[in-house]
């Protein structure tokens, strides 16, 4: 199946920084569908489990086989958005590692659209933007329950009951 569109939320969270890391997507298919899921994934910081949920995000799609025209990824750190979009400098090693994974992967599906790109029609579009916390409830109440609580992970499917 083809969707026209595809929301993803993703949240990172950590427990004193550097802590114990969360990570959470949800997403969101055109049909209404809804995929949570959360993860605990050790010690960091908090921008490292940002990062992280939004690979683990974009490996999900890329292992799943999930074909879209657009996937929107909607997170509320500015930081990874305009580093991911190429508005600022990754200057720490690891996070600019995880970047161009993020945007290897991204290129293997499709491209991602910057104010710098110009469309190209027949393959996938991804685009990153900044949301308010507010706007990203449960991506971040998921990441926050993981980060709080080690080797803990769940996965789910539902219909979407508006949660966020």
């Amino acid at each position: 199946m083809k969707y026209d569109f595809v929301v993803v939320n993703t949240d990172g969270s950590c427990i004193d920084n550097p802590g114990s890391m969360g990570i959470a997507f949800v997403i969101q298919f055109d049909d209404n569908t809804v995929f949570r899921y959360s993860e605990y994934i050790g010690f960091g910081t908090n921008n490292l489990a940002e990062y992280q949920a939004v690979l683990k995000a974009l490996e999900y799609i890329q292992k799943n086989n999930i074909i879209a025209n657009r996937f929107i990824f909607k997170s509320d750190s500015q930081l990874i958005v305009k580093q991911i979009n190429g508005e600022w400098q990754t200057k720490d090693h690891i996070l600019d590692e995880i970047r161009k994974k993020i945007i290897a992967i991204c290129n293997s599906i499709g491209y991602i659209k910057t104010k710098k790109t110009k469309p190209k029609s027949n393959i996938a579009e991804f685009t990153f933007s900044w949301i308010p916390r507010e706007q990203n409830r449960l991506a971040d109440r998921l990441a926050k329950k993981r980060s709080a609580t080690e080797a803990y992970q769940t996965v789910s499917k539902e219909t979407w009951l508006n949660e966020i």
